[in-house]
Formats: C-alpha cells, sequence, structure tokens
C-alpha cells in the first residue's frame, strides 16, 4: 500500500469541513465549484425524503446539489490526479446532456459544470472529465420496504421478524415516538368576544369595589 499523505488527507478534510459544515462558504466554496454546479449557501445535511425510484439510478438530474458533489468528488479522487492533471489531461464530456460520452470503458464523466468558469471554451457544457473511476449512486432505505413503480407508493413487505435492518430509517421509531397532538383552534370572533368580555368582567369588578368602598366610607362617618 502507498503511504497516506497526511499533510494533503488533513488539508482535504479542513477545507471539506469550511464548505459542508459552516454557512460562511457553503458550496459557493472553491472545492464544491471545482466540480460540480451548486448555487447553494449552506448546506442541509438531513438526507431527505426518497419519494420514489427513477428508472435509471444514476441520472444525476434527480439528485440533490449535495449529492453530486460528493460524487463528482470522489470521482475526480479515485483515480488519484490532480485538478490540474485532470482538467489538462482528461477528455472532455458533457454528461448528463449525453453529447459527449466518455470513450473508455470503466470512465465516467465527472467535474461537470453548466458553464466553465475561468479559461477555456467559457459557456461551452462541454466541460466535464473522463475519470477512470467506479462510481455509483446507490439508494438506501430499510429493507422492510418495498417500491412499487406502478403506483410511486411504498409498501412494507413483511419481513420485520425475519430480516435485519442494516440501515436505520426514521420508520425505525419506537411505537408511539414520535407522536402528535392536534389542538382544535378557535374562530376569530370567539377570540374578540372572550376579550372583551374579560374587559367587560375586570370593568365591573373594579366599579363594584369602588362602590363598596364608598358604602363603607359613608357608614364610617355616621359613626
Amino acid at each position: 500500500h502507498a503511504p497516506v499523505d497526511t499533510e494533503s488527507l488533513n488539508a482535504t478534510v479542513y477545507d471539506l469541513t469550511g464548505c459542508l459544515l459552516t454557512s460562511s462558504e457553503g458550496m459557493q466554496c472553491d472545492l464544491v465549484q471545482q466540480v460540480a454546479d451548486s448555487y447553494l449557501g449552506s448546506v442541509s445535511l438531513y438526507p431527505g425524503v426518497l419519494f420514489g425510484l427513477s428508472k435509471d439510478l444514476q441520472n444525476p438530474n434527480d439528485k440533490t446539489d449535495f449529492v453530486r458533489f460528493l460524487w463528482s468528488f470522489l470521482a475526480t479522487r479515485a483515480g488519484g490526479l490532480s485538478e490540474q492533471e485532470i482538467s489538462d489531461q482528461a477528455a472532455t464530456c458533457d454528461f448528463p446532456s449525453g453529447k459527449l460520452k466518455c470513450a473508455g470503458e470503466g470512465d465516467v464523466c465527472a467535474r461537470w459544470r453548466s458553464k466553465t468558469k475561468g479559461k477555456g471554451d467559457s459557456g461551452s457544457s462541454k466541460n466535464g472529465r473522463c475519470v477512470s473511476a467506479q462510481m455509483q449512486y446507490v439508494p438506501a432505505w430499510s429493507q422492510h420496504l418495498l417500491h412499487d413503480p406502478k403506483t410511486n407508493a411504498w409498501r412494507i413487505n413483511g419481513t420485520a421478524s425475519t430480516v435485519a435492518d442494516d440501515i436505520w430509517t426514521e420508520s425505525n421509531w419506537n411505537y408511539g415516538t414520535p407522536s402528535a397532538m392536534i389542538r382544535v383552534t378557535e374562530t376569530h370572533a370567539y377570540g374578540v368576544v372572550l376579550f372583551l368580555s374579560g374587559l367587560i368582567l375586570t370593568g365591573a369588578c373594579f366599579w363594584g369595589v369602588k362602590r363598596a368602598r364608598q358604602h363603607i366610607e359613608k357608614q364610617m362617618k355616621q359613626w
């Protein structure tokens, strides 16, 4: 095994932390913009909701900017090439538009952007680079769930008692957790009536106290 470049590893982790865990740069950091399109700021670390499965699981168009960045970042790093080597040596491609595919077997089109920044064919979509990497989008969901492509609905497949679920999902909450409470709210008119009734009752109390005080003072003077 080749020795680990600790300095380069630490620098990469530091850059990723600044891109994914801070809101100052977020997805606008250089590390993201080198390999992916994104107009987002801070990154939402919530994985999202899988509503259904597309016919082509490798189609990047239905993925989030965050997922596409991770895919492209890992693909460009898999070949061990530097950013400059990828730009200068790798063949161009324009995936996902599909007009210019990678010719090499095992090559994938990474570092794709809708518009080239910097030198070169600015505005062209053919700015992806073919890299040798075995990168795939692999959706993950509970093994107790089954997707019906005809109805685009999820259902329980009945294996909860026999198959151990290797993936934690929000469907793994204990019974009753999380829970929801429904509270019925009154109409605006009811609130207005209640408020006015409170004012009238408060005024009546003050008036009663004042009348009682005057009566007591009158009785005291007669003594």
